[in-house]
């Protein structure tokens, strides 16, 4: 019942980077709830890692997806997306980024996973501070598009690895496999994604902040 209400209140929420907000149908009792779709044109990101990598794609897609995570976070107290992937964002035609299966957060609260099983059952890394069973907030959601962009600068998905060790050692790998290591037009960049990461004791408090953020990150135009 819960979970019906909290899709039903999502559902109202409209914003042109948010795919619409799929209906629920009830299948039974030993069936549950299903998520009803709806089709988004256009292709997934994670299928386009290979020819949209590196630095200009990485900043768009933190100035495009940063605020309108922000204006989805401001539409109640603990709204998220928590399964943040790029299988969950779809490249339109006319190259506008769009966030599909936005109603899944509701979802994976009702779970109480672990930090630990999200990551090994459901391949969805939280912050390395998160509680035992983190809540699905904006800090999940920074973090989840930080790791997004980190694969679109090395062209290819992190590996489980990867978005498990040293965030630092793959930032810098990251960066090193797409030639930006030295660009100084690239600090902001860097700067956006160590916070969303939550690396060397920086954060960002608020959606605000990540937003505010932006501004350095640079415009790839």
């Amino acid at each position: 019942v819960s979970l019906r209400r909290r899709l039903e209140r999502l559902r109202q929420f409209k914003h042109p980077a948010f795919a619409t907000t799929p209906a629920v149908e009830y299948l039974g009792e030993d069936r549950g709830l299903a998520l009803l779709s709806t089709y988004t044109i256009g292709r997934r990101l994670s299928a386009l890692l290979d020819s949209a990598r590196g630095g200009v794609f990485a900043a768009a897609l933190i100035r495009q997806l940063t605020p309108a995570l922000a204006a989805f976070h401001q539409y109640g107290d603990g709204i998220g997306h928590g399964a943040l992937t790029a299988s969950r964002i779809v490249v339109s035609p006319s190259g506008q980024l769009i966030i599909i299966e936005h109603a899944l957060g509701s979802a994976l609260e009702r779970l109480q996973l672990t930090a630990g099983r999200m990551h090994e059952a459901l391949g969805l890394p939280v912050p390395a501070g998160a509680a035992a069973r983190p809540h699905i907030d904006a800090r999940t959601d920074y973090f989840q598009l930080a790791l997004v962009a980190l694969s679109l600068l090395l062209g290819r998905p992190l590996t489980t690895g990867e978005s498990r060790e040293n965030l630092d050692a793959v930032c810098n790998r990251a960066f090193s496999a797409a030639n930006l290591e030295s660009g100084h037009e690239w600090r902001g960049l860097r700067s956006w994604l160590e916070r969303a990461m939550q690396l060397n004791g920086r954060a960002f408090p608020s959606s605000k902040d990540a937003t505010d953020a932006i501004r350095d990150v640079g415009d790839p135009a």
